[in-house]
């Protein structure tokens, strides 16, 4: 519907006037999108604990833990510190350890601290405190992980096979993924209702003018994924001092009404007095547990628009061909054997309506099967298979140890039984490495 108002100075009049017309209109358009008046209230923070070696940032967050003001505290060490096990001793540390051996399940620790956060608050407890120790470490994990990727190309093969210490330079389409992922991790920790607190290396470096060359002045440089600093609620800055003593803390960068925009050169140090994470959450930024929020895990939709982008693709190409089928998929009905799809409903009729949490093994394995063999779809089987490499080898495969993979993993079996978001993996992995098995004899029986 388009609204034309009435000429500027014209008074409408009766209930039928152009500008009736016009304001019904917006008022039908403003209930379309739901929107809502913003609050004011602060969300659990991310803080940024940066400092030079040796300058008592873990120290920091192992005083915090003891805080009155929180409640649980879990540590995660990502690196070579030796700080989870060691820093327990710290006068006042109140946290358990929380371990894990791959970026796959810090992942899913991240995940599990959002449903204790949540139970936590509801049960009426202090909020948590998740530290970790530190995102340096977890940058230079990825970084290795995309220098193996990129060690492990085809190109990049047959160039090791002939010298195996040439090197290997990883382009963006090596670092572009572990990017990625690091904002995954970030969008966990994000929507992890409590507090968290997390460490990087950073010190002093020369200045680098327009022409390559050092220009005699001192900038600070953080040792993680650059845009760290940006992504953190406050940023809190260690220096290391003499005698096993900080030097100074200070309040370097702060997200905050009630702080107001401050900028590097009027850093703020907190009270001598109060555990500098206490004093700056807490009265500095004001974080409110009754009031404070976490954010959602954040989705740019960009997995929904490519496959929507390749589904349109398809239908364009079978309607160039004429045979209402995109022409991979008739190229691998040629080769393959064909046969005539069992509905899901008849192969899996005892997984009807049923929880998959309350299925056993083998009743997921008859719905896994059921669908691909109804959808006839091999990429997806050919993903399955990858997926259950990864489960049974995943030292030997960590490239394949991914985010995107976990979730594939989900999505395909959710397509087919109904699969719940937090399905046990034992009896995920159980059922596809059955299925993979069966699906290879299959083939092998009609070659």
């Amino acid at each position: 519907m388009t609204a034309t108002l009435d000429a500027p100075g014209s008074t409408p009049t009766g209930a039928g006037t152009s500008l009736d017309k016009a304001t019904a209109e917006l008022e039908r358009l403003l209930k379309l999108v739901p929107t809502e008046t913003p609050t004011g209230a602060v969300p659990w923070p991310m803080v940024l604990v940066e400092g030079e070696e040796k300058a008592g940032k873990s120290w920091l967050l192992a005083e915090f833990t003891g805080s009155e003001k929180v409640g649980r505290a879990f540590w995660l060490e990502f690196g070579f510190e030796g700080t989870a096990q060691q820093y327990g001793a710290v006068p006042g540390a109140n946290y358990q350890v929380v371990n894990f051996t791959n970026l796959a399940d810090f992942m899913e620790r991240l995940a599990w601290l959002r449903h204790v956060g949540k139970a936590a608050l509801a049960a009426g407890e202090k909020p948590i405190l998740v530290c970790i120790d530190s995102m340096s470490g977890e940058w230079k994990a990825l970084g290795a992980l995309a220098k193996w990727r990129a060690r492990q190309s085809k190109k990049n093969r047959a160039i090791l096979r002939q010298d195996p210490n040439a090197e290997i330079n990883a382009g963006p389409n090596y670092w572009n993924p572990v990017i990625d992922k690091h904002y995954e991790i970030l969008n966990l920790l994000a929507a992890i209702p409590g507090i968290v607190v997390y460490t990087a290396r950073g010190r002093d470096v020369s200045a680098i003018g327009d022409d390559g060359n050092p220009t005699g002045e001192k900038v600070w440089s953080t040792q993680a994924q650059k845009d760290l600093s940006f992504d953190s609620t406050a940023i809190l800055r260690v220096r290391r001092g003499t005698r096993g003593r900080r030097a100074k803390v200070e309040v370097v960068g702060c997200r905050s009404v009630f702080a107001g925009i401050q900028s590097e050169d009027e850093a703020v140090e907190p009270p001598k007095d109060r555990n500098p994470l206490e004093w700056l959450i807490f009265d500095y930024m004001k974080c409110d547990p009754v009031k404070a929020y976490s954010r959602e895990v954040r989705r740019d939709g960009a997995d929904e628009d490519r496959a929507e982008e390749s589904r349109r693709l398809a239908e364009r190409d079978a309607r160039a061909q004429g045979d209402g089928r995109p022409p991979q998929n008739r190229q691998q009905a040629q080769q393959r054997p064909q046969r005539p799809p069992a509905a899901p409903a008849q192969a899996s009729a005892d997984t009807q309506g049923k929880p998959v949490t309350e299925m056993t093994g083998e009743q997921l394995l008859v719905a896994i099967k059921a669908g691909l063999e109804y959808l006839e779809v091999r990429d997806l089987e050919n993903q399955i298979r990858v997926l259950a490499d990864v489960v049974k080898h995943p030292v030997e495969n960590p490239n394949l140890l991914t985010m995107e993979d976990r979730r594939l993993i989900l999505t395909t079996l959710r397509e087919y039984s109904a699969l719940e978001k937090d399905q046990r993996q034992e009896i995920i992995a159980a059922a596809i490495e059955q299925a993979i098995q069966d699906e290879a004899s299959a083939e092998d029986d009609a070659s």
